[in-house]
């Protein structure tokens, strides 16, 4: 029997996103690797399908040309299942990726279709001595002193015993076997107690019931902070254990995974799998490989989790599925959020996306009744509404105290809960300790060269940094126009909120969650330990504070500077502001009576003033309309063509041409080139947007480009559909 493959080659260009044809004298399996000989070059390939034939020449005839050999199979078992090669074929088509490129997105970096694949991560395994015969006599001292390590157990570890002439006869008389297990590298576990016995209310009842009864497959779960949405997630994995079915967790942030694995495992007491970026290259090979296998049924991880290989998957559950961290804006620019629906296409799982804020765009396919709403109105244990306050940053009789930052009723307020031994969150949404800087002398800004983008000041570092493209130098503390030293900070960030905290309140211990002094996985779980433990009273944190946290005795948030958001050029700024005001009031009073101070420039701000009223409905509507308005989503896709070049001037006027042949082809469409430059791997960018309501004709016109400039050197091409960032 000869076996007919159709290959995919490692190469990710789309001249060569195709299969090609070779065979092979054993058996292969459709989603394993293969070693092939294309061009002369070694490649690693992909199995996409494969066809059993009694007669190579006759094939080669009916081909018309002579098939090679495979030089080496790679994996005995398919690495990706049939229902995820499905996924990727429609992931390509979506977003104008090559198949390739899909399939190494999904896989962990030992397990994909590259030759480098060799020097990456392989199974571990460790020895043991099992006994296999019970019954058997000891007929020495050290026969019986072996023996005796296996009263426990049947398995022992190999380096507890070691090698002795009286372990070889042991082992040919069938008493004892040396065998091996394979090591798992990462092991889940509970960083924080949870006394898990889940009486559900009858509001969540009456969700849990819909949910899982529903012929429906996509729900919305909105329920206001504290609600309890995540007493129903568990309750669902429940549900889809009793049928011995699996259940996939994503949350937004690396951060909250502890969170949710401390709750699952404190409920179910069974094996979860975790993926997400801060697990080692070798960690994440055994996490994959493990659910691959089927012996895990829950899976709790990021992103890039969606394309875990879970076997007979009943529930997605992605979590404050407001967040943009669903969103990849890198290579393959997927969103986790439509990569369920097409998993649930595929597999019949169920979706569901909770949010005590939900997206725009999620909650207009639910009042267009394409996903069905379930609402969750009531907070879990503490039903009382936190009391918020708004400062107005420009009256100066707010900030007597000697500080721009801090207000005097929030200073007041953190001295009453600081006596009470309560707990306290302070949120800026800025890194850094100022936001830009200008010279008194000359007026000269500090801007990037890359992004002509304000620059950061952080004085942990003294350097300057753009938060856009990532650039970074010392800082010289000096104008490079005219060289003066006086220069103005404007604006401030978490490191100024630091040092005024330190000043006011001296000997008041506290910690920090922001990506520049906890950017590990470690150092984030441990700021969250300590101050669960009520190590300290008060943390202090960028918008991660704001994310799905559960501490009992917070009875106090400060939003140190509501206006953040706002200002950030993007169509959802006001998404934005609207959901990080609302949820970071949430984490004060969940179990405890709790209060909020909003510190803002803009007190009459609608979306600020929506927020503090917890008022979904009235921002929904307002906000609806202005994208209706500005022909923005969910009216419209939006589609950036990112024109990128190694030389600045170049990129720029490819993008102009292109432009100009986009709006005369695009007819019907709105075609605008962005005037910000961009870096994007380390090319100058221009991005052209498209809006349009007709997605297919777009991708049409684009998969044109795609092909016509792929072999150009200077000048590179790549789509982000629906980006968050303009």
């Amino acid at each position: 029997m000869i076996y007919l493959l159709s290959v995919l080659t490692e190469h990710k260009v789309l001249s060569l996103d195709r299969n090609f044809t070779y065979y092979s004298s054993k058996e292969v399996f459709v989603g394993s690797r293969v070693r092939i000989n294309f061009n002369g070059q070694f490649l690693v390939g992909f199995v996409l399908k494969v066809e059993e034939i009694n007669d190579l020449q006759n094939k080669q005839k009916e081909l018309g040309f002579k098939v090679k050999e495979i030089s080496e199979i790679i994996d005995e078992k398919p690495i990706i299942n049939n229902n995820l090669l499905l996924l990727a074929k429609k992931v390509k088509d979506r977003y104008l990726y090559t198949m390739i490129g899909v399939l190494n997105t999904m896989l962990p970096p030992s397990l994909r279709s590259e030759t480098s694949f060799i020097n990456k991560a392989k199974v571990q395994y460790i020895k043991f001595y099992e006994l296999i015969d019970e019954n058997y006599i000891p007929e020495n001292k050290i026969e019986d002193r072996i023996l005796s390590k296996f009263v426990n157990s049947k398995l022992v570890q190999y380096d507890d015993i070691g090698e002795s002439k009286t372990l070889t006869n042991l082992i040919s008389k069938n008493v004892i076997r040396l065998i091996e297990k394979e090591k798992y590298r990462y092991q889940a576990k509970a960083s924080f107690d949870y006394d898990e016995i889940l009486n559900l209310s009858e509001e969540q009842k009456a969700v849990l019931e819909d949910i899982i009864f529903s012929r429906e497959n996509i729900f919305l779960l909105k329920g206001v902070t504290g609600s309890g949405k995540t007493i129903v997630y568990i309750k669902l994995i429940e549900d889809a254990l009793k049928e011995n079915k699996g259940s996939l967790i994503l949350v937004p942030e690396v951060a909250l995974t502890p969170l949710m694995i401390s709750h699952i495992i404190s409920y179910f007491k069974e094996e979860i799998a975790v993926l997400h970026s801060s697990l080692t290259q070798a960690e994440r090979y055994d996490e994959y490989r493990k659910i691959a296998d089927g012996k895990v049924r829950i899976v709790v991880g990021t992103r890039s989790a969606i394309f875990a290989p879970i076997q007979n998957l009943k529930y997605i559950i992605i979590d404050e599925e407001h967040d943009e961290s669903y969103k990849q804006d890198f290579d393959l620019t997927y969103n986790a959020k439509d990569i369920a629906l097409l998993r649930s296409s595929i597999e019949g799982a169920k979706v569901i996306l909770g949010s005590a804020t939900p997206s725009i765009d999620i909650m207009a396919k639910a009042k267009a009744k394409k996903i069905r709403l379930e609402t969750l109105n009531k907070r879990y244990f503490n039903p009382k509404e936190n009391l918020v306050s708004l400062i107005d940053f420009k009256r100066k009789s707010n900030f007597t105290s000697g500080s721009a930052v801090f207000s005097n009723l929030l200073i007041n307020k953190i001295y009453e809960k600081l006596k009470k031994k309560e707990q306290i969150i302070l949120m800026i949404n800025k890194r850094g300790y100022s936001s830009s800087l200008i010279c008194d002398s000359c007026g000269y800004v500090f801007k990037c060269p890359n992004c002509n983008l304000p620059l950061v000041y952080h004085k942990n570092n003294d350097h300057l940094m753009c938060h856009h493209c990532s650039y970074d130098h010392k800082f010289s503390h000096r104008c490079p126009s005219c060289g003066s030293i006086n220069i103005s900070y404007n604006g401030f960030g978490i490191e100024k909120v630091k040092e005024e905290f330190e000043r006011i309140f001296k000997g008041v211990d506290y910690v920090v969650l922001d990506s520049d002094e906890t950017p590990t996985l470690n150092q984030i779980q441990k700021v969250l330990e300590d101050f669960n433990s009520k190590k300290v009273q008060v943390l202090i944190g960028t918008q991660i504070v704001a994310k799905g946290h559960d501490f009992k005795d917070v009875s106090l948030v400060g939003i140190i500077n509501a206006d953040t958001m706002l200002n950030i050029p993007s169509y959802k700024a006001n998404e934005n502001t609207f959901s990080l005001l609302v949820q970071t009031i949430g984490r004060s009073g969940r179990f405890i009576d709790g209060e909020a101070i909003i510190q803002t420039y803009q007190v009459d701000n609608k979306v600020i003033n929506y927020a503090i009223n917890n008022d979904y409905d009235s921002f929904y509507n307002f906000e609806i309309k202005r994208r209706y308005k500005y022909f923005y989503p969910p009216f419209v896709n939006q589609v950036a063509l990112k024109v990128c070049s190694k030389i600045a001037h170049e990129a720029y006027n490819e993008a102009r041409r292109i432009e100009g042949e986009l709006v005369r082809v695009l007819i019907n469409d709105h075609v605008s080139l962005s005037k910000i430059q961009n870096l994007y791997k380390s090319y100058y960018s221009y991005n052209i947007i498209i809006k349009s309501s007709h997605l297919n004709g777009v991708k049409i016109v684009l998969k044109s480009l795609l092909f016509k400039f792929q072999n150009l050197k200077n000048i590179r091409l790549y789509v982000d559909l629906n980006p968050y960032d303009l």
